[in-house]
C-alpha cells in the first residue's frame, strides 16, 4: 500500500447531508460515515465521528465543568460543501 489517502464518500443515518438545513446551530450532532481508501486501489475503511457545533456540544456535554469528545468534528456553521472541502 503506497498510495494517497482519499475520501471516498460520507453519510449519515440520521440526515441526509446534501440536502440537510438545521434550523439552529445546536441542531448540528449528527454520526458521519467517512469512507475512506487508497486512491486508485479498491477497498476502504470506514470511520465514524460526530459532526457538532460548539452550541450543541454545550448541550451534549456531560457535565458543565469539562468537555471530553473524541473523534469530534466541531464546526461554526454546518454548510455541506463547505465540509467536503474541509476534508482531505
Amino acid at each position: 500500500m503506497s498510495g494517497k489517502l482519499k475520501l471516498l464518500s460520507v453519510s449519515s443515518s440520521e440526515a441526509e447531508l446534501p440536502d440537510w438545513d438545521p434550523d439552529n446551530n445546536e441542531e448540528i450532532f449528527v454520526c458521519l460515515d467517512l469512507s475512506i481508501g487508497f486512491a486508485g486501489e479498491e477497498g476502504e475503511n470506514l470511520f465514524y465521528v460526530t459532526l457538532a457545533s460548539p452550541e450543541a456540544l454545550k448541550i451534549h456535554r456531560s457535565n458543565n465543568y469539562c468537555l471530553v469528545k473524541n473523534r469530534t468534528l466541531v464546526v461554526d456553521f454546518y454548510d455541506y460543501r463547505s465540509l467536503l472541502k474541509a476534508l482531505p
